[in-house]
This record gives structure tokens, sequence and C-alpha cells, in this order.
């Protein structure tokens, strides 16, 4: 997944989130700040997320790759939050998502789901 999310190992990645309410957030970050040699340097992601409730959570991403400027767009769906109890945060034991590449004159999608089991 590292190279899914253009970060590159040793490299400094700065981030901020914000919680206008307790159930959306918006984040954006800058990843591998301190990489000047690499093709992957100081791309800008922003996304979203929100949740109506613990069953279920929306997301969706942007960003636009440096190196050729194809445009990556994300969406996303979390179902069953596993910190229901909790305060630490939004934990979904099922997650898809749905990554969309433009390109010049193509567009590529690819599928991600992962499944959260705690022991």
């Amino acid at each position: 997944m590292l190279a899914k999310n253009r970060t590159v190992d040793e490299t400094i990645n700065i981030g901020l989130t914000y919680k206008p309410a307790p159930f959306i957030m918006f984040a954006a970050d800058i990843r591998n700040v301190s990489e000047d040699q690499s093709p992957i340097t100081r791309e800008m992601h922003f996304g979203i997320e929100f949740v109506p409730s613990s069953l279920i959570a929306f997301r969706s991403g942007y960003y636009q790759r440096k190196d050729d400027h194809r445009q990556i767009y994300s969406f996303g769906v979390g179902l069953l939050n596993n910190n229901v109890f909790h305060s630490s945060g939004n934990d979904f034991v099922l997650n898809y998502g749905l990554e969309m590449e433009k390109g010049m004159g193509s567009i590529e999608y690819r599928h991600f789901m992962t499944l959260l089991i705690r022991l």
C-alpha cells in the first residue's frame, strides 16, 4: 500500500485534519516533504470522511501525481465501526475503496478491500 499511497520510506509527511462536526472530517497532507531526489515529491493529497452513524462511513479523496500529472480520485465505504465504545476514532471492520486514475485519454480503476480482525 505504500507505493499506491505514494509514500516513500524515510521521508517526512505533513498532514492536517479539521473536524467541523463529530461526523465529518477534512484532511490534507503533503507527501514526501524531505525527499528531493525521488520522482514522488511534495504531492498534496486531500480527503473527506463522512460518518453518519457507527455502522457506516463514506470517504473520498483526490491528488494529482507530480511525475506524470495523472489525477487520482478515490471513493470508499466503511462498515461496522469497531470503536463504538471508545473515542479513539473510526476503526471500521470492513472497508471498500475504489480508486480512479485519469490519464491522457484513459481511465484505470482499482478496487481495495480490507477486513480488520483484532485478537
